[in-house]
């Protein structure tokens, strides 16, 4: 599952993904986020069948995220107030990360934490 909030549109991450040739392997699906969550965003589903996908999901959303980040950089200041975050949340079997660029290390750390946890939650049943 991911979550978006802040300057993270879902439905523009969605539509990255799906036009990311590292990411097809991956089937999304959008839902708004709960009403009484705060800071509500929205939740995308992903579906995939290996880590390979796994890796390609990471990778395109950190890609994403890194954009988002260079654009609100960018001149003119016309971007997002400061206390948005720029981050994109992925979770899997328990287990929550926050992607935040594309820092090479970064995303093979969440890639190897959410392949833990699919793997544990496939080994209880659950």
């Amino acid at each position: 599952m991911i979550r978006t909030s802040g300057d993270v549109d879902g439905r523009g991450l969605m539509a990255w993904l799906a036009m990311d040739p590292v990411a097809r392997e991956v089937t999304f699906s959008v839902a708004p986020g709960a009403a009484h969550e705060m800071g509500a965003g929205e939740i995308i589903q992903a579906v995939f069948d290996n880590v390979i996908a796994l890796g390609g999901l990471v990778t395109g959303v950190a890609a994403y995220v890194e954009t988002r980040r260079a654009r609100r950089a960018a001149p003119p200041a016309a971007s997002p107030r400061p206390s948005e975050a720029l981050e994109v949340r992925l979770e899997c079997g328990g287990a929550t990360e926050v992607v935040r660029g594309n820092d090479p290390a970064e995303i093979a750390r969440i890639v190897e934490a959410l392949r833990r946890a699919a793997e544990q939650t496939r080994e209880d049943g659950s």
